[in-house]
């Protein structure tokens, strides 16, 4: 009886965490709002209908590091592309304050500490860890044209889908 109890908590915690619902090509980005790492907020809606939209959900670990400078320089070569950062490290503010002060970030990096955000937009959230689709690009209509995972997806192919 023991195991049957052990058997069905399992199934139920790896269902817990089988996205949902995840936004797709073709959905229409939800408006939303989150505090920005440096403080106030950020609204999502004064850039949906006047700008592409590049929204990654990100650990802020070192491979997310690397690639920073690299989003910086695109983001400089695409006026008319937002990029958004929104960290899934929960209450912890210190690696998102980290890498928008070491890297001076152009753009919005937001905190979503109980993932509600997270869990609309890619299904699930675990606190620290970055979904498999992290990646959201939008037309600037704000339907979706892509969700992927970055790091992996080529910046060179995001650039291309971006202009």
């Amino acid at each position: 009886m023991k195991k049957y109890c052990i058997l069905f908590g399992l199934i139920a915690l790896l269902l817990g965490l089988i996205p949902i619902w995840a936004l797709e090509a073709g959905n229409s980005l939800p408006a939303f709002q989150l505090p920005r790492v440096e403080g106030g907020v950020y609204s999502v809606s004064a850039d949906l209908g006047q700008k592409k939209l590049v929204v990654w959900l990100t650990d802020f670990d070192a491979q997310a590091m690397l690639l920073l400078p690299r989003l910086v320089d695109l983001s400089s070569r695409l006026p008319n592309t937002r990029f958004i950062l929104i960290s899934v490290n929960g209450e912890d503010t210190s690696k998102a304050l980290a890498a928008k002060q070491q890297f001076q970030l152009p753009f919005p990096v937001l905190l979503d500490p109980q993932g509600r955000i997270c869990q609309q937009l890619c299904g699930f959230y675990i606190q620290g860890v970055e979904p498999n689709n992290n990646l959201i690009v939008t037309a600037s209509n704000g339907l979706v044209l892509l969700t992927d995972y970055l790091p992996g997806y080529p910046l060179k192919d995001l650039e291309d889908k971006l202009k």
